[in-house]
């Protein structure tokens, strides 16, 4: 490791260790204490260099820039920098001034002229970060994979790194109110970093813990898991549920964001999919299928989240398949074997853990009138007997469990049947009298945030 000649002055005794790292120099203003870390082939390496040699010991540490000429003098000849001077959020700046540089302590921090030497005839058009030239000690505008010659990391000493718990204020017009925020040009992509977060709030979390960090970008978008293959439909979301639930999360089979996911999928995959239709006879269209996501109980298809074969639906069979391979959907049974189907999961965020409140309807997602007994076995959806002692515990264990769509409670044998994971009409089997017999259904909670795409 090459470290700067530098004159040595008293520094704050608990930084003193640290700074045996770095040579330091007296500046007009304060201390200035850096380390080369040798070359590098892009601006981001640079800074990650910086960032990573500092968190080793302990220490903030940042690629050089609004001191990069005050360094300068002490720097040998054959020395040309990486800087962290950048306009990476705006349009390339022809002038010295609205530059922004890579110290995390002052975001807020824009060149106000004096920190920038341009190369005479230095034009700057389409350049986003600034780059030094050792001989000349002269600055030119340049893109963050910089070839134009071999060009050093040096890093600033900025600090003891925190510790402990930070609070950190995010906005989202700073520093400047950006209406169009998506790069399209690779020569002015940034430096980035995707991070697994469940929430807007947990991705900013993990932002304020690393001071690296200096905004974020977060779409809830679609987080899917495969979980292998299943004999049948209410198998399958078992195990989206069982899956979730092992790890506080909600988890359900893939319906309604299928057609987002297939293109991501090896063309030999079919899936079994969580479109349904339990409650009234399958219609030909794509429009009217539930799904299983249980935080939206009103949803049903439009039309466009379903691609039938040009052979199907026929219109017989109560869920829905897809085949990847040539991107298109069939109706099945619920254990069907038309193809191999595996089971993929869509998370939906935590598992509520507080007591909520739920109200049920009997004609909701549609009014049943008392005929809501079945007759037939190809209709079957998936069903739990609960011990109860009366409707209003019978109602609570549904409440409880995300999995529950519906309940039907016999009045008169104090019978307690739930429907899991889709709504469905409820088997002669279970009826040894008809009479006395109530439906309820979850309707939508006002508690749940509104998911994307939904009215």
């Amino acid at each position: 490791m090459t470290t700067v000649a530098a004159v040595l002055k008293s520094v704050n005794l608990r930084n003193r260790l640290a700074l045996k790292k770095y040579g330091c120099y007296n500046s007009e203003h304060s201390d200035l204490c850096i380390v080369n870390l040798e070359q590098t082939n892009s601006f981001c390496s640079a800074a990650e260099k910086c960032a990573n040699f500092g968190a080793t010991h302990g220490h903030l540490a940042f690629l050089v820039g609004r001191n990069a000429r005050q360094i300068s003098p002490f720097l040998n000849d054959c020395t040309n920098l990486w800087l962290g001077l950048n306009v990476l959020l705006k349009p390339a700046n022809p002038s010295s001034i609205g530059w922004r540089d890579v110290d995390p302590r002052t975001p807020q921090y824009t060149t106000k002229g004096g920190e920038i030497s341009w190369q005479l005839g230095e034009t700057r058009a389409s350049n986003v970060i600034i780059i030094m030239e050792g001989i000349t000690r002269t600055m030119y505008g340049c893109s963050t994979t910089c070839d134009s010659m071999p060009l050093s990391a040096i890093c600033e000493y900025g600090a003891p790194l925190p510790t402990g718990r930070r609070q950190q204020h995010y906005r989202s017009d700073f520093p400047v109110r950006l209406d169009d925020f998506i790069q399209t040009d690779p020569n002015a992509f940034g430096c980035y970093q995707e991070v697994e977060a469940f929430s807007t709030l947990d991705c900013a979390r993990k932002c304020t813990m690393d001071v690296a960090c200096r905004s974020i970008y977060y779409d809830s978008d679609l987080c899917v898991v495969k979980l292998g293959e299943a004999g049948s439909f209410c198998g399958a979301c078992e195990m989206c549920k069982r899956y979730g639930a092992a790890r506080g999360h909600l988890a359900f089979l893939v319906g309604r964001n299928t057609r987002r996911v297939m293109p991501h999928l090896p063309t030999s995959t079919n899936l079994w999919l969580g479109f349904n239709w339990f409650l009234t006879t399958p219609n030909h269209s794509a429009v009217g299928w539930h799904d299983v996501d249980p935080r939206t109980p009103q949803y049903t298809t439009v039309g466009n989240e379903i691609l039938w074969d040009p052979k199907d639906p026929l219109g017989t069979e109560p869920v829905v398949v897809s085949k990847c391979l040539t991107k298109t959907m069939f109706d099945c049974s619920v254990l069907c074997q038309l193809v191999p189907l595996t089971v993929y999961c869509e998370y939906g965020g935590q598992l509520p853990s507080e007591n909520r409140q739920q109200l049920y309807r009997s004609d909701f997602p549609v009014q049943l009138k008392d005929n809501f007994i079945l007759s037939s076995t190809k209709f079957l959806g998936c069903y739990r007997e609960i011990l109860t002692n009366s409707v209003t515990e019978c109602a609570h264990r549904c409440t409880v469990n995300m999995e529950c769509r519906s309940f039907y409670y016999g009045e008169y044998n104090l019978r307690c049947i739930h429907t899991l994971h889709a709504d469905s009409l409820l088997p002669s089997a279970f009826v040894m009298n008809p009479a006395g017999w109530k439906r309820f259904a979850k309707t939508p909670n006002p508690d749940n945030r509104q998911i994307k795409g939904e009215p």
